[in-house]
């Protein structure tokens, strides 16, 4: 494994816990919009859908997008439970399986991404260059949807 990819791996993690920044920001807006009226709470609703978004646009520097996007589904996890806690909605055996059944693929997706170098290379413009040289998989940037010169 090369130290680029060593490090890259590393990041993932902090790609994954800005996911997590976004999915707990995006839940607490919607539970302010749901709980209260007004100018107020609709400003701090967006308030934290812009932490969040900011918190999702930084975590994509940390690792590719189809590792960390799907992460975000952890906010069904986060309204589950702010839905059973403060507004006082029942948690169903089936919703218990559903939470159960995302929190395996969350994990199996930040573990995988860790493991096989998915944060790092491409996505930050490592592998290859613009003028069409090759990569370590054999094909040419332009190959790959990059920028060619004819």
């Amino acid at each position: 494994m090369s130290d680029s990819a060593k490090h890259s791996s590393g990041r993932i993690w902090i790609g994954v816990a800005l996911m997590f920044v976004c999915a707990a920001c995006l839940c607490a807006g919607q539970l302010i919009w749901k709980m209260y009226d007004g100018f107020g709470p609709l400003v701090a609703g967006f308030l934290l859908y812009l932490v969040g978004s900011a918190a999702m646009i930084c975590a994509y520097h940390f690792g590719s997008v189809s590792i960390l996007q799907p992460i975000n589904s952890v906010s069904y996890i986060f309204s589950t439970i702010l839905g059973a806690v403060i507004l006082h909605e029942s948690v169903t055996p089936l919703k218990i399986a559903a939470v159960f059944t995302i929190l395996v693929g969350v994990f199996i997706l930040a573990a995988g991404g860790s493991k096989d170098g998915a944060a790092g290379g491409e996505s930050n413009g490592e592998a290859g260059s613009e003028s069409g040289s090759e990569s370590g998989n054999g094909r040419t940037t332009a190959e790959k949807g990059g920028r060619h010169d004819r």
